[in-house]
């Protein structure tokens, strides 16, 4: 019953943060049309502006791999999850625009950033305190 229980939240979870990704493009679609945001051609949070969409692609489907592979491990899914959906955000997003559009702006932080850069950076965050906590 437990190990169910596990499962039926798993989904849950999984259909939550898929309907994020969701809102995220919609969100992108609603400011690059008002103009409030950057057009950001570089990976997360702005880096690496020159790495092409071919590039991004590979590596997304190098991560989607390796997410086969470790995501059944229990220390690992959460952070694993989190990293695939926010990738998939900005890549779909790279594929019809050549970027992602970035709406999120904190006077605090340098730099622009969306959801999808929200669940990569809560992915890192997450992936590493598995690997500390189990490790």
């Amino acid at each position: 019953m437990k190990g169910e229980r596990c499962a039926q939240l798993s989904v849950l979870g999984s259909q939550f943060l898929t309907g994020v990704v969701i809102v995220d493009i919609l969100l992108q679609i609603h400011f690059r049309g008002s103009g409030w945001g950057v057009m950001n051609r570089g990976v997360s949070l702005g880096m690496f502006p020159r790495l092409g969409q071919e590039l991004a692609v590979i590596v997304y489907f190098i991560f989607i791999i390796l997410y086969l592979n470790h995501a059944k491990s229990r220390k690992f899914s959460f952070g694993l999850t989190l990293l695939a959906l926010g990738g998939l955000g900005n890549l779909v997003s790279r594929l019809f625009w050549g970027g992602v559009w970035d709406y999120i702006y904190l006077p605090i932080l340098p730099f622009w950033f969306n959801l999808s850069d929200v669940m990569i950076a809560g992915g890192i965050l997450a992936y590493g305190w598995g690997e500390m906590r189990y490790t």
